[in-house]
């Protein structure tokens, strides 16, 4: 409980931010806030994370904020709308029956190392799902309707 007030008090103050200055360049804030940024909206909602999104992902492309993080967090808005992500950075337990961790389905899985290792990931989908005790299977679907 305590964890989920502190989360919503850094929300309500990172909205406060990003509606005055815009999402802000790591030349002007650094890495450590940079990253910190990225944190805080990624643990909003749907909502938070499609209105911001478009110009972190302008601030990655020009060298301003990270591809890395740019990625996780299209991979994390692409499957929170039902869609298949692009770089395999989520994982989810509604795929599995058991509720075990399973990766997300990924769209063209045969370029997904390819598309990770261009946005900066040091390791391959397969080994960040061992890392994430997830499984991985390339053909994976999505769960079936409710």
């Amino acid at each position: 409980q305590k964890m989920a007030e502190i989360d919503l008090r850094n929300q309500r103050q990172m909205k406060i931010i990003l509606q005055t200055y815009g999402w802000l360049e790591k030349s002007k804030i650094g890495d450590k806030a940079a990253e910190g940024i990225f944190y805080v909206v990624q643990h909003t909602d749907l909502e938070t994370i499609r209105k911001y999104f478009p110009e972190f992902k302008k601030l990655s492309e020009r060298g301003e904020a990270s591809t890395k993080l740019c990625a996780m967090m299209e991979d994390r808005m692409l499957m929170w709308e039902g869609r298949k992500q692009i770089y395999g950075t989520q994982a989810s337990n509604v795929l599995r029956a058991d509720k075990s961790y399973a990766i997300w389905p990924i769209e063209n899985p045969s370029e997904v190392n390819l598309r990770r290792k261009k946005a900066g990931f040091p390791n391959t989908v397969e080994e960040s799902a061992a890392a994430l005790k997830a499984s991985y299977d390339p053909n994976e679907k999505f769960p079936p309707a409710k």
